[in-house]
């Protein structure tokens, strides 16, 4: 907590003004003693400047501070850093229990790894399917000849129209075959591939479920707060610890019939309860536009 005065004339008048009434205080004294002798005194007009000041409480936070919350519901493991705990940027603080989700990405990583093999030019289905089209080229090369051969023969009157036919059919459904065959090689090709991408979507999307229960800090800073211990129940959104990072500045709450007199840029006279015998010098970086209805205050900020 801090008590801080913003200076609205020079900021050295106000350390002086404890003094300045005193003295007045001593002058007017003196000046009804003088008056009880009946003595007659002169006066002598003095020109000042008058100061004015506005007083504020408030609290000295962290310019980047923020509520570290989990993203999924589950009892807190284990805790890797305390209240005070320096933390660097990606640094893992917290682990939630998840061995049901571990079973699932235990399940996705195995379910790809199968749908690559099965992609694989040695996956056994790819492997049987080009034996067929090869046995079935073969077989082709071999109706085909035997085809031709015939057309030679039927133009002679050498063999019958069964024969002819037989061997022409045969031939086609050599051709057919192959065809079938190819089609479906070109199926299960396609089929494979979408069954590793859906795999592989299946496997992003368990290692981004997974990361959820690991909580990591988004910025370098210090752990301000931590709200669970080991074994507690913690739900999606609720808050784990607050971390503070960045430079430390003043959170100054301004009565609403004061906050007319501040300005962006004034000077600050800042008192800290931890030295309450030093006066340190700040600046108003930044007047909230809205009035805190908790606070009932208006929100200022301020940088030493």
């Amino acid at each position: 907590p801090i008590t801080t005065a913003i200076t609205l004339g020079s900021f050295q008048e106000i350390l002086k003004m404890k003094t300045y009434i005193n003295q007045l205080t001593f002058v007017l004294c003196l000046a009804l003693l003088a008056g009880g002798c009946k003595q007659e005194e002169s006066t002598q007009v003095e020109r000042r400047d008058i100061i004015d000041a506005v007083f504020a409480n408030g609290q000295l936070i962290s310019s980047e501070e923020y509520m570290l919350t989990a993203r999924a519901e589950s009892y807190l493991l284990h805790s890797f850093v305390d209240e005070g705990d320096e933390v660097k940027k990606g640094m893992p603080l917290f682990v939630l229990s998840n061995e049901s989700q571990q079973a699932q990405l235990s399940n996705a990583e195995a379910n790809y790894i199968d749908a690559q093999k099965k992609l694989n030019a040695d996956s056994p289905q790819i492997r049987q399917l080009e034996l067929q089209i090869a046995q079935a080229k073969t077989q082709l090369e071999s109706d085909q000849k035997n085809f031709q051969r015939y057309e030679k023969l039927i133009t002679s009157k050498a063999v019958s129209q069964v024969e002819y036919d037989k061997a022409k059919l045969q031939y086609e459904n050599a051709q057919n075959n192959l065809k079938i065959q190819q089609e479906s090689l070109d199926e299960l090709m396609s089929n494979s591939r979408l069954n590793l991408q859906s795999a592989q979507t299946q496997l992003i999307r368990e290692k981004e479920t997974h990361q959820d229960f690991f909580l990591s800090s988004s910025i370098a800073g210090k752990v301000l707060n931590v709200y669970k211990t080991n074994g507690d129940l913690v739900r999606r959104g609720e808050a784990v610890a607050q971390i503070g990072g960045g430079e430390i500045i003043l959170k100054l709450y301004i009565a609403e019939e004061d906050v007319n007199y501040i300005r962006s840029g004034q000077e600050m006279a800042v008192s800290l309860n931890t030295e309450p015998d030093a006066v340190h010098k700040a600046r108003v970086s930044k007047i909230y536009p809205s009035f805190d209805l908790q606070e009932q205050s208006f929100v200022i900020e301020g940088v030493f």
